[in-house]
């Protein structure tokens, strides 16, 4: 990373600068650059140190983040055993709720919008033979959301202008007010379904008019898991050298990645498969991200001070923008599989030391 604010008063003005950006307001970004004094042991200091280096990276990093994300945490922990609520749906469908501990910005929606600040998560548990919503119709939402498919086997009815069936690692994304469903267990076990929005999920049925295919195919997304082992060809390499990796992750399927980028309202997905024993280095995300734990153990070090937090499937994670974290890393029996939404990391030696 190179310094962008090796003077105090550059700094200043790059904070004013930044708060004329969407999410922040003149007082928020005098409130940053006074915020920044503390976490970097005071601007005026770091323009005289000889030192320069990482303080000064220190200052425009947190000068760039806080004038971004006033007041946001570095990071939000949704744990798959602690849902903030739970409610059962009169033909026994299972909702349970992760709420947003911040409130989204409405207005000129961004692809980015999903990610830069905390979501509202919701979990959709299907028996077998049950339908979502309980009415067994085409539904509508208010907003745009993303659909995980976490467990199970789904059939969508009408997703994308036809039906489709949908397994772990598949995703489905959805303009608002785009009919689409109902998703229906067809599998012999229970189903999962996560679901990301900006407020609090809640549908409509959908009327009757029926949805021109050319609309549904411009606002609605079908992703599809990139198979179900790491020979499969959907995988590719995630850029990590092998002189990055341990011998036991370079062995048992390395670090891998299928990218798919930002269209129109959707944000940027990535699915992650991580072998025993590998790690991705310190890095951060411009517009934030948003983890989904598929399987497997998944360590981050750095989200809540100079220790690691442990993450299994089902649990869910969200990382402010431009906070720079890890490495973050796979336990040793591996098989660790994401899915991550937003913008991939930047890489940024050095700037994790705690």
């Amino acid at each position: 990373r190179v310094p962008i604010c090796p003077v105090a008063a550059a700094c200043a003005a790059l904070a004013f600068f930044v708060g004329q950006a969407r999410f922040v307001d003149r007082n928020d970004a005098a409130a940053a650059a006074l915020d920044v004094d503390d976490e970097c042991g005071g601007l005026a200091a770091v323009a005289a140190s000889s030192r320069g280096g990482d303080d000064v990276a220190c200052a425009a990093n947190a000068l760039q983040l806080r004038s971004k994300a006033t007041g946001l945490p570095n990071s939000v922990h949704f744990p798959h055993d602690a849902p903030n609520a739970r409610e059962s749906l009169p033909n026994g469908v299972q909702l349970e709720r992760w709420s947003s501990p911040h409130s989204h910005h409405s207005g000129g929606l961004m692809p980015a919008e999903i990610t830069d600040r905390p979501p509202h998560v919701t979990k959709i548990v299907l028996k077998p033979g049950q339908r979502f919503p309980p009415e067994g119709a085409r539904m509508t939402t208010g907003e745009d959301v993303m659909y995980v498919f976490a467990a199970g086997g789904v059939r969508c009815e009408f997703c994308r202008g036809g039906q489709h069936d949908l397994t772990v690692g598949d995703l489905f994304f959805t303009t608002a007010h785009r009919p689409h469903g109902p998703l229906v267990n067809h599998g012999p076990s229970e189903a999962v379904v996560m679901v990301a929005s900006m407020h609090r999920y809640a549908y409509e049925i959908a009327g009757r008019s029926k949805a021109r295919s050319f609309d549904v195919l411009t606002t609605q997304r079908l992703l599809r898991d990139p198979g179900p082992d790491k020979e499969s060809k959907g995988w590719g390499p995630s850029g990590l050298a092998k002189f990055a990796m341990s011998e036991k992750c370079w062995s048992t399927g390395k670090v891998m990645v299928h990218n798919w980028g930002e269209m129109l309202n959707m944000p940027n997905v990535m699915a992650v498969r991580l072998g025993g024993d590998c790690f991705v280095p310190c890095h951060e995300h411009p517009s934030g991200a948003l983890y989904f734990v598929l399987s497997g153990t998944f360590h981050i070090h750095g989200d809540r001070g100079p220790f690691n937090s442990t993450f299994v499937a089902g649990d869910m994670r969200w990382v402010r923008p431009n906070f720079v974290y890890g490495p973050e890393y796979s336990g040793h029996d591996g098989d660790v599989r994401l899915i991550v939404l937003g913008v991939p990391g930047s890489m940024t030696p050095g700037m994790c030391k705690r």
